[in-house]
């Protein structure tokens, strides 16, 4: 079983996340361009494995880059209490690797001169890992981050920039995600 420590700061939010198990009120989702966009079906139930080299799912056993799913996360070491978060797994047995950058537009990014880019070190941390949403406390929705970019190699060794578009799909319900992404 896969489970994150998180620290106080984010408890709070986690706790009432745990709750939140409810059709978006107004999900947001950032201005697509032409690029390519993936929308999985709901990892709360199953997870997903990604390919960039194929643009869709495969299976686990597949040649896969990036793993959506959802996994319990310790929000409280002194009670052992878990809450379910979604996260983006790197392929370790393939050597993919990321890096986040935040602050500047997804266009302006250039994964080509992006470096430090790390492969998850265990099952339990991870380089992307939960920091591919942001949680809203004042309406209970996760949400992408503004100008946040996850710079991925891929497993065949491709230069891939993706960012979070969505976590509920066009019908409200959580647990679906949605990226963008360019293979440069």
């Amino acid at each position: 079983m896969r489970a994150v420590a998180v620290g106080t700061t984010v408890l709070l939010a986690l706790l009432v996340l745990g709750g939140c198990n409810k059709k978006d009120d107004n999900p947001t989702s950032p201005t697509t361009t032409a690029n390519d966009v993936f929308a999985s079906g709901n990892v709360k139930n199953t997870p997903v494995y990604f390919s960039f080299d194929t643009k869709d799912s495969v299976a686990v056993s597949g040649a896969w880059d990036i793993e959506l799913a959802v996994v319990p996360i310790l929000a409280d070491p002194s009670t052992n209490f878990y809450v379910s978060f979604p996260v983006i797994i790197l392929n370790r047995a393939r050597n993919v690797q990321a890096k986040i950058v935040d602050s500047l537009a997804f266009d302006s990014v250039d994964a080509a001169t992006v470096t430090g880019l790390q492969t998850d070190p265990t099952d339990t941390t991870y380089v992307i890992g939960e920091q591919c949403l942001s949680y809203n406390d004042v309406n209970h929705t996760l949400n992408p981050y503004d100008n946040r970019t996850f710079v991925i190699k891929t497993g065949s060794g491709k230069l891939v920039k993706m960012r979070m578009l969505s976590y509920y799909n066009d019908a409200g319900a959580s647990g679906y995600m949605k990226f963008e992404y360019v293979i440069e």
